[in-house]
């Protein structure tokens, strides 16, 4: 079995983060965010460069009764 070495160390990425909501009526309302996290690059122990960066997105309707 390979195994990598753990670092004991956290990296910790800057994020945007935007959010808008709107209601439609009394009883309805329609929420939207987004989420950009940017491109971290570290390099492990045998030298491996590993790179991540993630965007979100959620669109979510709401009624209620």
């Amino acid at each position: 079995m390979f195994h990598l070495p753990v670092s004991r160390s956290w990296c910790v990425a800057a994020t945007v983060s935007a959010f808008a909501a709107g209601t439609l009526n009394e009883r309805s309302s329609i929420d939207a965010s987004a989420t950009h996290g940017f491109k971290v690059t570290r390099t492990n122990g045998y030298g491996v460069a590993v790179s991540h960066s993630q965007t979100n997105t959620q669109l979510m309707y709401a009624f209620w009764f």
